[in-house]
């Protein structure tokens, strides 16, 4: 369908007598197709992924991405290459990934894109969000508040939210990692991580320990409508519970 306006004609028949119709004229205009920039210092801000501004720590990763004219050279706070990506559709895109190194002392400031076009003429532009590390004073273990928060497996979005973990009780601890937007993410296990909006827990001092337990006594009982397990820890921490057939 070529861009401009298209009359669409719908004819709608009321039931069950389908004597009676009804019709109804539509106009839409179809969007045109995405155009490549010409201008180095096109205003839109490059974009970084996860979306949102960001605490960041070693090993997490950081995406670029950049919409300029094509063929420059774009660079991010000045050592990070963003290569242009084979796009048919609409040149111009450039996109990088930069991992965050142990080394590396992140400020509250924004990404500077560098573009530099075919002429050699170079403009710096920021990004749209800011990246920061969590400093090395700064608090890491939080504990919930209230019988609301809940867990998220990542920070997709949908109608009702995020897709959920489970609820948390308060009083929970957790090891706090990273923030992305108003999601803290909390480090559940050496390979699982999840996400907690920044609402529903608070801080505790810094040289808190961070929360681990080992499992005390299990007691096993029932009764006429149920079967019980009570497994103790030494901290309250986020838990998952499976039946199985």
């Amino acid at each position: 369908m070529a861009p401009g306006n298209t009359d669409l004609n719908i004819i709608a028949f009321s039931a069950p007598d389908k004597s009676v119709s009804k019709k109804i004229s539509y106009n839409y205009t179809v969007p045109k197709p995405p155009e490549p920039v010409e201008n180095i210092g096109y205003r839109s801000p490059s974009e970084t992924y996860p979306e949102g501004n960001l605490f960041v720590m070693p090993g997490d990763r950081i995406k670029i991405k950049s919409k300029r004219p094509p063929g420059c050279t774009v660079v991010a706070n000045n050592h990070i290459p963003l290569n242009e990506m084979p796009d048919k559709i609409i040149p111009g895109i450039y996109c990088g990934e930069y991992v965050v190194k142990e080394t590396d002392s992140f400020l509250v400031s924004k990404i500077n894109i560098t573009v530099t076009d075919k002429e050699g003429k170079s403009i710096t532009k920021q990004s749209r969000y800011w990246v920061s590390m969590f400093g090395p004073l700064a608090p890491n273990v939080a504990v919930t508040k209230g019988r609301l928060a809940h867990l998220l497996f990542g920070l997709g979005d949908n109608r009702l939210g995020g897709a959920k973990i489970g609820y948390l009780d308060s009083s929970v601890l957790m090891n706090v990692v990273g923030k992305v937007g108003s999601q803290y993410k909390v480090q559940l296990s050496k390979c699982r991580t999840a996400y907690i909006d920044d609402d529903a827990v608070n801080f505790l001092p810094k040289g808190t320990f961070t929360p681990g337990s080992l499992t005390d006594r299990w007691t096993v009982y029932g009764d006429s409508a149920f079967d019980y397990v009570q497994l103790g820890l030494t901290a309250r921490l986020p838990y998952q519970s499976f039946s199985g057939s």
